[in-house]
């Protein structure tokens, strides 16, 4: 528990400045530390071994190479630190197949002697992290250098090895170049598919934005038209309750006079009757003679 807590800190001292990038970022930023992590004192280790030997004639080159990936996996981790993921992705990316050439070349001598190069195996480890963390076409480049290393070293050593190695050779050289062409291969390959998956994905929340983006636009634009309709309604209902407050004012039973036809109103004055419509509606009267009073009151028209 607390060699997993120890780690944890770690872990998070040198991720602290990629919590705002994206989740692919963050979920490489972590493997790549992780990975660095184990492998310095792993290498540390093997420094030490390598230094306690007895010396031996390429004692002092391996010991330089473990130096140096050492020193290289610290800047990595360095730049992790800083927040900068793509120069830690290329710092190691450059080192791992710089020194894998180098190691190659080291053990040239033994591949001449007995035909078999130990630094073989570093080749499929460089092209896995490649895959990992660096782009396709940098994959494509360090398969094909790796590629072209082991038959270039195939040519020079043929024809200074005994007879009786050169099967071993050949042997080591079409397996190491078989090999390589498988792991990069499903490398590559597997990189295409988790592309080709992520681009799916992103196809897939595009056209939810859209729909989404489309269903706002119609609930804006039906919410618009309910206002608007709602609006109306009130007005109609607003117009509906002022005529029925006329009606409602007129109605009734109303006293009038079956005299002079002036009607009572609620305070008990005698009002004629032109003003208690007008008072009590929006009536607007307009004196004229209908034709049986004009006939009364001006008999000789």
């Amino acid at each position: 528990m607390g060699n997993h807590s120890v780690v944890k800190k770690m872990l998070r001292f040198f991720l602290a400045e990629y919590d705002s990038d994206s989740y692919v970022v963050q979920q490489k930023a972590f493997v790549l530390c992780l990975t660095q992590l184990i492998l310095i004192p792993l290498v540390i280790g093997l420094f030490w071994i390598n230094l306690a030997r007895e010396p031996f004639p390429d004692r002092f080159e391996m010991i330089t190479i473990d130096l140096a990936l050492i020193i290289t996996m610290a800047a990595g981790l360095f730049c992790l630190r800083s927040g900068n993921y793509r120069a830690a992705v290329n710092l190691n990316i450059f080192s791992a197949t710089a020194i894998t050439l180098i190691g190659w070349l080291v053990k040239q001598a033994m591949l001449q002697e007995i035909g078999v190069n130990h630094f073989a195996v570093v080749f499929l480890a460089t092209i896995v992290f490649t895959s990992m963390f660096g782009s396709r076409r940098v994959l494509t480049g360090i398969a094909l250098l790796f590629m072209l290393t082991n038959f270039i070293s195939y040519a020079i050593s043929i024809k200074q090895m005994h007879p009786y190695y050169r099967p071993y050779l050949q042997s080591m050289t079409l397996l190491t170049a078989l090999t390589i062409l498988i792991v990069y291969c499903l490398t590559h390959l597997n990189g295409l598919i988790t592309d080709r998956a992520l681009r799916k994905t992103r196809d897939e929340l595009d056209k939810n934005i859209d729909l989404n983006r489309t269903l706002e636009e119609k609930v804006h634009q039906r919410t618009i038209e309910l206002k608007a309709k709602n609006k109306e309604r009130k007005k109609l209902i607003k117009e509906l309750q002022a005529s029925l407050e006329e009606i409602n004012t007129l109605g009734g039973l109303l006293p009038i006079c079956a005299k002079c036809k002036r009607i009572r109103d609620d305070q008990g004055y005698w009002n004629q009757i032109e003003a208690y419509i007008s008072d009590h509606s929006k009536a607007v009267f307009s004196h004229s003679i209908c034709p049986d009073c004009a006939s009364k009151l001006y008999p000789s028209l």
